[in-house]
């Protein structure tokens, strides 16, 4: 069975995260995705090697080469390696869009999900972002969950959908949009036996 991996990686006084996944056989790719301060600031994806058999060693490689381009300064983002101190993290991660959940505090009810998700254009008019693709998903649970919609004209996005019956305990919601103008994605931790989000640091 393919997996994937979570690294915590400090680089000087910055700390970034290092999720890799592998898509599964219907996709067939291995997705890895670079945090810095909750958001992504680098993607990586890569197609199976081979579609017969798991591709757990493929996800394991994938990931420790992320981590060492990290180290090493070579992976570059937003016209910035890695290893660059003298640019700040907000230098880079401006423009592009940004993804609120709007309720946080009572998106669960009953067993069931609400989400109410809002996509707007980074910068001092921050206009709301129409068509954006809005993805959610549950990361830790069984069945995995996995929902889309696309924002209206006013930014906005509304995504329901039943809860395990199991709950969701320690899992993560991952809360992902995607527009011509650029991707962003915020990420909860959710506590057990709580009903509302503790958003990552």
């Amino acid at each position: 069975m393919s997996r994937g991996f979570n690294t915590n990686v400090r680089v000087g006084n910055r700390l970034f995260h290092v999720q890799t996944e592998d898509r599964g056989a219907v996709h067939a790719k291995i997705d890895t995705a670079v945090y810095l301060e909750g958001r992504v600031i680098h993607r990586h994806s890569s197609p199976y090697a081979r579609l017969d058999g798991t591709a757990d060693e493929q996800v394991q490689e994938q990931h420790r080469g992320v981590i060492e381009g990290l180290r090493a300064g070579s992976i570059v983002f937003d016209g910035a390696s890695a290893g660059a101190a003298h640019v700040a993290p907000e230098t880079k991660l401006a423009g592009g869009i940004s993804v609120t959940l709007l309720n946080p505090k009572s998106w669960v009810s009953s067993g069931k999900a609400d989400l109410r998700v809002e996509v707007r254009e980074r910068g001092d008019v921050a206009a709301p972002i129409a068509g954006a693709r809005v993805e959610v998903r549950l990361d830790g649970v069984t069945p995995p969950q996995n929902h889309e919609a696309a924002t209206d004209t006013s930014g906005r996005a509304q995504i329901r959908f039943p809860l395990p019956s199991a709950g969701v305990g320690a899992a993560t919601l991952v809360i992902r949009a995607i527009a011509p103008a650029g991707e962003s994605e915020i990420r909860f931790n959710l506590r057990a036996k709580a009903k509302t989000p503790a958003a990552k640091q």
